[in-house]
């Protein structure tokens, strides 16, 4: 394996995960307010994008690294609608495997 594709899959890998700690908050308190949902569907089209030319160049660091990018992306998005469909509800679900406060 060259370096540049060492290069390449760290910075997809740092790039990829730095969504999770959002993923990881809007789960644990069950609040997504504060994320656009216009972004992350911005995020979901670029990152699908990436990862069709890394299919189309045969980029696996870009294939691997954007396809699941996109995969959470789509989780946030669905924490976000989950979310906002509860509150519009009155709140009266948690989301699925969140504990009750005590």
């Amino acid at each position: 394996m060259e370096s540049s594709e060492w290069l390449g899959y760290c910075a997809g890998i740092l790039t990829t995960f730095a969504v999770v700690p959002q993923i990881r908050k809007a789960w644990k308190t069950r609040c997504a307010d504060d994320i656009s949902v216009f972004t992350v569907c911005m995020l979901i089209c670029g990152l699908s994008l990436w990862t069709a030319y890394g299919v189309v160049t045969k980029a696996w660091p870009i294939i691997i690294t954007n396809g699941i990018g996109t995969l959470l992306q789509v989780s946030l998005l669905a924490i976000v609608f989950y979310d906002r469909r509860v509150s519009r509800a009155g709140g009266s679900e948690a989301m699925p495997g969140s504990r009750p406060d005590n």
